[in-house]
């Protein structure tokens, strides 16, 4: 049997881990601009449960192998060789079954995402089992290089497309191969296969991925019958999401409709959806020309009514730039926008500049950012600050997540954007609003809990709201506030300009206006648009109830979960309460194919019992075959537990940490290389430098470990509670430089655990060791779950201690098993 060196070994895990870990990250940016965000949640948890199922199929039947390192070759073939087959074939079926077969679709999409994983978990798995005396060093090559791989996708996915990144994750496990399987596999064989796989990449190179996402998405419609004139124009894969540039020449790019006037508006998509729009140098004109005449654009424009041509403007999300035309159509001198996606930035000031002509006028700078983090540093700077309909309905790259988090609408938020603010400028949020509002009622709960904060006496005075029918999709709503009063002149101003508009309806004024006038504006509303008496009841119950008790049982009484949210729990938009019929006809309960309703949380719910099930089949399933096949394992329970702890408290750091970071950074993008890479570099370092402690001393290592983990975890969180806000005027690469230097040792104690138990129970138990590497994985799935789910009730501060619990539990868990190990081989050796 030909033995395979230790070099080549460390050469497959380097090769096979940064390709899992591109692939996970790959197919979630696929998988977004594909279906929803619930529905990548759901497809790359299951895809990843494989990573660790394979760990365990390996510990059961792997001791079989006769000839393990060929097996091992094989299945490195076999993953390289599923990639492209399975993205391949999977971003291809919203093509091949268009409009139907949603559930169908999805199941396949399950099955085939998990081929992958579960061969590359397997190669990891078997590699660990039969080489654990080197453990240290292959555990650190594992992770080392997936910190290698997170900072190259996020560096090279918008440079080179997603085409390229899935040629180049089966590339790399390719090479990976070529050095494991020499000497293996028969000289032949191993040229047919990376010849053939040559040959596929040559054919395929940038048609590997389809391009059609589901029809319920808005690029998704391009694509229906009789679209036969629409154009996809430009594309761009960034970290965060997929932008694409649609334009038409016989219809309207938003209603689809016929029209002469069709290529005077292009479309950018964001994910295939959360649409913006590009207008033309002739739109742009007509827009003047209407304010010209004295009318407004939409509900906002009633911006500029509060605030007639501002020195000083700020745009939050910039898009097509439609919010930056309207500034400047309004009188606005200077106008700031704060673009998150330097793809949109690059479009909107390269190829597309001289369609958009906003790009080069004078006064307008565009700033590639994140809008919350960049309006922090300022005081009194701003005469209008507008945010309309920025979202995050796209799934990170972590694929944590199934409810979008949004920092831009907390009560910390609203207290940045007030002191941006000048004493007399004025904010305008533009959100859907539905007939039983939730969103622009929270919004309302924002405001007023961060103006009572901020000593405004009576806030229900300085917020006006506006809802518009834009003929589309749901209502729309503007939320207008100020940081003093509204006056009953700038009330009556606005009152008259929506008066000329029947699909604008006062929701909200505030008590300024005398008496009898505010009633004779109640039976006006009523009359106008009688569907919204309930939304503009309960805009002034909300503002009217004062905090404490009153206010509380409101937010508990009404259908939706409309209660401030904070940094430390984003979820603004998880406005559903599980199982609750709210009675609304507007409320969406189409599940797969739509965004609204609580199908993400049923979907949370589901996913929670398939991952539990998983769990408790991969713990108890091997236990049982290994007392069948008489190798019982002394302290067997504390055991699987040590390592279950680790691979869930490892998750919950992950997770606690990158959204405690992310609020610091800003972009996204960045705190996923600072936690995630940064986190694994070091735990592949502390991997490493562990290795020089016998396994005698494991007891004493882990104990040690685990209480200097736990310790240190909670002093992180302390320390970025304390030191953050007091720091977030620092520049990019300091705050970035604080946040290793926070995570770096961290991240080096969390290598300790896992290599260490691996070289205790070597000698004695080695078809535990894959074992063991699947139930690290599965747990660690399973902790992405809950933390989602203690962090939408309790925050993520809460995800954070946890962490540090779970990883004291492991340590106790530990000597259990130690404890009963000694006690049982004690009277053996009698």
């Amino acid at each position: 049997m030909t033995v395979v060196s230790d070099r080549r070994a460390y050469v497959l895990v380097a090769c096979v881990s940064a390709a899992s870990i591109g692939l996970e990250l790959l197919q979630t940016r696929l998988l977004s601009f594909l279906y929803f965000n619930h529905v990548v949640y759901l497809t790359v948890t299951v895809a990843l449960l494989g990573f660790g199922i394979s760990g365990v199929l390996v510990s059961l039947w792997g001791h079989r192998q006769r000839q393990p390192d060929e097996t091992i070759s094989w299945l490195t073939a076999f993953f390289v060789a599923s990639i492209p087959l399975c993205l391949g074939t999977i971003s291809r079926l919203p093509a091949m079954v268009p409009g139907r077969g949603a559930t169908v679709k999805l199941l396949f999409s399950y099955v085939g995402l998990t081929i992958p994983f579960l061969c590359s978990g397997a190669v990891l798995g078997w590699l660990f089992m039969s080489r654990a005396s080197r453990i240290n060093r292959l555990y650190a090559v594992d992770l080392i290089f997936s910190s290698i791989a997170v900072v190259a996708f996020l560096v090279l996915l918008r440079p080179l497309g997603a085409n390229a990144i899935a040629w180049a994750c089966s590339g790399i496990g390719l090479a990976g191969f070529a050095v494991y399987s020499r000497d293996l596999i028969d000289r032949t064989s191993r040229l047919v296969l990376i010849g053939g796989w040559i040959v596929m990449a040559m054919v395929l190179r940038d048609g590997l991925l389809g391009n059609q996402p589901e029809s319920y998405k808005t690029l998704g419609r391009a694509y229906a019958s009789g679209m036969e004139t629409a154009t996809l124009e430009a594309t761009h894969w960034t970290p965060t999401t997929r932008i694409d540039v649609l334009s038409d020449t016989a219809r309207d790019v938003i209603s689809r409709a016929p029209t002469p006037r069709a290529a005077e508006t292009k479309l950018i998509t964001q994910d295939a959806d959360a649409f913006t729009i590009m207008l033309s140098q002739k739109r742009v004109a007509e827009m003047f020309e209407t304010v010209k005449r004295g009318e407004i654009l939409g509900a906002l424009s009633l911006t500029y009514r509060l605030n007639p041509e501002p020195a000083n403007s700020l745009v939050i999300g910039v898009g097509g730039g439609i919010d930056i035309v309207t500034a400047r159509v309004h009188g606005a001198r200077q106008i700031t926008a704060v673009e998150i996606n330097p793809a949109t930035v690059a479009l909107d000031t390269g190829p597309y500049r001289d369609f958009l002509q906003w790009p080069s006028w004078s006064g307008v700078r565009l700033v590639r950012g994140e809008g919350r983090n960049y309006v922090r540093g300022k005081q009194n700077a701003y005469d209008t600050i507008v945010m309309s309909a920025v979202d995050t309905f796209a799934a990170l790259n972590s694929g944590a997540y199934v409810l979008s988090e949004n920092y831009l609408y907390t009560v910390e938020a609203f207290e940045d954007y007030f002191r941006a603010l000048k004493s007399d400028g004025t904010m305008a949020i533009y959100r859907w609003f539905f007939l039983k509002p939730r969103e622009s009622l929270r919004l309302a709960g924002l405001y007023q809990a961060a103006a009572e904060k901020a000593g405004l006496n009576r806030p229900g005075q300085s917020i006006m709201v506006v809802a518009e029918d834009v003929g589309w999709s749901y209502r729309w709503a503007v939320t207008l506030i100020k940081k003093r009063p509204f006056t009953a002149a700038e009330v009556r101003n606005v009152l008259a300009a929506i008066s000329k508009r029947p699909e604008m309806t006062a929701i909200y004024v505030p008590d300024v206006l005398p008496p009898d006038e505010l009633r004779a504006l109640e039976t006006t509303s009523a009359l106008k648009d009688p569907a919204s008496t309930f939304s503009r009841e309960k805009f002034r119950q909300l503002l009217s109830t004062p905090a404490g008790a009153a206010r509380s049982a409101f937010f508990r009484d009404y259908p939706y979960r409309i209660d401030p949210v904070h940094d430390d729990r984003p979820f603004f938009f998880e406005y559903f309460k599980p199982g609750q019929n709210t009675g609304d006809s507007q409320t969406v309960l189409g599940g797969l194919a739509s965004i609204h309703g609580p199908i993400g949380y049923y979907i949370l719910y589901a996913l929670l019992g398939i991952c539990s099930i998983v769990c408790l089949v991969c713990i108890l399933l091997p236990l049982w075959i290994f007392q069948r096949q008489g190798l019982a394992t002394p302290g067997a329970i504390p055991l699987v537990l040590y390592f279950a702890c680790l691979g869930a408290g490892f998750m919950l750091f992950e997770v606690g940490a990158m959204q405690v970071v992310t609020v610091y950074i800003g972009d996204p993008a960045i705190s996923l290389a600072a936690v995630l890479a940064g986190l694994l570099l070091a735990t592949g370092i502390g991997a490493f430098l562990v290795s020089r402690y016998p396994p005698a001393r494991a007891v004493s290592v882990i104990t040690a470990g685990g209480l200097i983990i736990a310790a240190a975890i909670c002093a992180w969180l302390g320390f970025a509670h304390i030191v953050q806000p007091r720091t977030m005027h620092y520049g990019l690469p300091t705050r970035i430089s604080m946040v290793l230097l926070g995570l770096l040792p961290i991240g080096a104690l969390l290598g300790l655990p896992f290599p260490t138990a691996i070289r205790a129970i070597e000698q004695q138990y080695p078809r535990f060791i894959a074992w063991a590497w699947g139930v690290n994985g599965v747990t660690s799935v399973l902790a992405s779950i809950i933390s989602i789910l203690i962090a939408m009730r309790f925050g993520f501060s809460v995800v954070v201690l946890l962490a540090a619990a779970v990883y004291l539990l492991a340590m106790v868990s530990f000597r259990m098993f130690d404890s009963r190990r000694r006690k049982t081989s004690a009277p053996a050796s009698q």
